[in-house]
């Protein structure tokens, strides 16, 4: 090394030209990746003949890669020194235990990496495997998804496993975990087996060959009350082999033409178009207009003339991204025979009178860039649900909700609690109010005089500390909802007994 340069002319050459290291300050340096770091402390201790100081950290995830590069560098008898460490290591924590299955998933990849192992070792180390399943929560789901296809010789037979409790569903987690091809008969074992996992292996197509996926799982899995995911022409082209499919989620830059001839034939109730940058119409939806209920477009953006969705008798419910449309461009909407449920998210409008109202809808979303005064309101004759993301002119608002008894449930994500209304005004008809928790010293008092008739209030507290609900105790008839807090940092939460629930996820 010395024939090389002085050591500072070393450094700055591995600095500048090696991608190795990196100067962190005047006098520390580290590697760039992890890895690089790793694989030389694993050399060290394999060299040193310090193994028994790496089974000191086999608990400790961050040492796991460590152990597995320090396998790679070790001879026959330490290998084996090793595995059998590991074991010993594992039985320190109780049957069923995650930092058991964790340390003999490592027990298990060294042991791979071995081309011999004595047979009595190797047996112990399947049998230790082997007793790791099934697995039984979601960390365990997660170390054993490191053996990759390995784990797969280990599943139980399906047919003599229960369908009760969580063990058939954290099977089907790993196995769509691993994915591929060599897990596809898997997959249909488990699905035939237990029927109720649909779910899982519908909605983890993408990880499976595409055709094999198609005819040898999906075909057998209850299509009808699940929605199934299809990204890319590869699965589209699958669809073929799936004609029980009534709800689908494409998200895939595909032409229409191409999605309207692989949709044809099928009876589609629910569809989800998103992220098309190569869709610029709609007309081929009429191969499914007979059956089609439910429709989302989002993040398509060349997507404009909307008036071939009128021949879409049978919609009841559509869901569009409105950012790259200009106002006018929604006009076609009214036209929809059966619409009820219209949701309009980027709208850039700062009046509903803008939006041309459908006479039909009863309920409207609307996920506005700008507050939104309600002018416009009494032409929405069937309204009786309205979501938006926040109100302009509070108080018109406010009259104009009073104006239109149709309308029994508001639900606002963004609410002025600081507002101090410049006249006497409320709306009595609201019966449902969903609405963003004050921060901590507004008052929820606020919310009885403007709105007298609620019965069901939604408190979304995600972005709160503590919510204090002591202003509600002499609310009559109120049921309150309250979202993202736990139930200890609900102030006067006991007060209003089984009027309460908490929801905090």
């Amino acid at each position: 090394m010395s024939a090389q340069g002085p050591p500072a002319k070393i450094l700055t050459h591995l600095l500048n030209r090696s991608g190795l290291l990196q100067e962190r300050t005047d006098d520390t340096y580290q590697f760039i990746h992890r890895t690089f770091q790793d694989y030389l402390a694993a050399k060290e201790f394999v060299e040193d003949d310090h193994l028994n100081e790496l089974l000191h950290h086999a608990d400790e995830e961050t040492w796991h890669d460590v152990i597995l590069l320090a396998a790679g560098h070790c001879g026959r008898r330490q290998l084996s020194s090793l595995v059998i460490g590991l074991l010993d290591v594992g039985l320190k924590h109780r049957t069923g235990k995650e930092d058991r299955t964790s340390v003999h998933v490592l027990a298990e990849l060294c042991a791979q990496h071995a081309t011999y192992l004595d047979g009595p070792l190797r047996s112990r180390v399947r049998a230790s495997t082997s007793a790791l399943f099934p697995p039984s929560t979601v960390g365990q789901v997660r170390a054993l998804t490191r053996l990759g296809p390995a784990a797969l010789a280990f599943l139980p037979d399906p047919r003599h496993m229960s369908g009760e409790g969580r063990g058939v569903q954290r099977v089907a987690e790993l196995i769509v975990n691993i994915g591929g091809a060599s897990a596809v008969p898997h997959a249909r074992a488990w699905v035939l087996a237990h029927p109720r996992l649909s779910d899982s292996f519908v909605t983890a197509w993408e990880r499976f060959p595409p055709e094999e996926y198609a005819t040898k799982v999906l075909a057998h899995c209850d299509l009808a009350q699940v929605v199934l995911p299809v990204h890319g022409r590869k699965q589209l082209r699958a669809l073929r082999h799936l004609p029980s499919a009534r709800a689908v989620s494409l998200r895939s830059d595909l032409p229409g033409a191409e999605i309207g001839t692989a949709l044809e034939g099928f009876r589609i109730e629910s569809l989800s178009l998103s992220q098309n940058a190569r869709l610029t119409e709609v007309s081929y939806l009429s191969t499914v207009a007979d059956s089609l209920s439910w429709l989302g477009i989002s993040q398509c953006p060349g997507v404009r003339d909307l008036r071939p969705l009128a021949g879409l008798r049978n919609l009841k419910f559509l869901s569009l991204d409105v950012q790259e449309l200009r106002l006018g461009e929604l006009a076609p909407l009214t036209e929809l025979p059966s619409l009820s449920d219209l949701t309009l998210n980027h709208l850039a409008a700062d009046r509903l009178s803008e939006i041309a109202a459908h006479p039909g809808v009863t309920e409207l979303s609307v996920g506005n860039r700008r507050p939104l005064a309600l002018d416009g309101l009494d032409a929405w004759k069937s309204l009786t649900r309205l979501q938006l993301s926040e109100l302009a002119a509070f108080d018109d608002a406010l009259a104009a909700l009073r104006e239109h008894p149709r309308l029994i449930s508001l639900r606002l994500a963004a609410f002025p609690w600081a507002h101090q209304p410049t006249r006497a005004v409320s709306a009595p008809g609201i019966k449902g109010l969903s609405v963003q928790a004050p921060p901590l010293g507004e008052d929820l008092g606020m919310l009885r005089p403007l709105f007298p008739g609620v019965t069901r209030l939604t408190l979304n507290a995600s972005e709160q500390h503590a919510l204090d609900l002591t202003a509600l105790h002499t609310w009559p008839d109120l049921r309150v909802r309250v979202i993202g807090l736990q139930k200890p940092r609900l102030i006067g939460a006991e007060e209003l007994s089984g009027r309460l629930t908490v929801i905090s996820y």
